[in-house]
């Protein structure tokens, strides 16, 4: 797999100690998180919010088509939903360069990853198998 590209490029990723993390931010006055982080609190409206970015869940749900995607690693495209902790949950494609669709099941733990096109440029958040290689 390439190194990671750097996720400026995309508003919902951050940066945390220079791995892409997906940029929830959590209210000090109610204590909840959200995704993406906002301005105000979602839950109280409190206009004051702390980033609270996440890199890593586990996989509660996953689903996998034979169909190409464009842009994909190859005929396999497999999404999967993911726990993130403290009552956040996010859902993308997962990035691995295996062609078994078994290769994460639930259960699995993945990590933050940034998708970029050919030329560089982020197109979204993805998560990849906990533990891959960066190059």
């Amino acid at each position: 797999m390439a190194a990671d590209p750097q996720p400026t490029d995309a508003p919902w990723l951050t940066d945390r100690d220079g791995h892409p993390a997906l940029a929830a931010g959590r209210c000090p006055a109610c204590g909840r998180s959200h995704l993406p982080a906002r301005a105000a609190c979602p839950w109280c409206g409190h206009t004051t919010v702390d980033p609270d970015p996440r890199t890593a869940g586990t996989v509660v749900a996953a689903t996998t088509t034979i169909l190409p995607v464009p842009g994909g690693e190859g005929p396999f495209h497999t999404v999967v939903l993911v726990d993130l902790g403290g009552g956040l949950s996010a859902a993308g494609r997962l990035r691995t360069d295996a062609t078994d669709p078994s290769a994460v099941a639930v259960g699995s733990p993945v990590t933050v990853a940034a998708q970029a096109l050919a030329d560089g440029t982020v197109r979204s958040h993805c998560f990849e198998p906990a533990g891959a290689p960066d190059a």
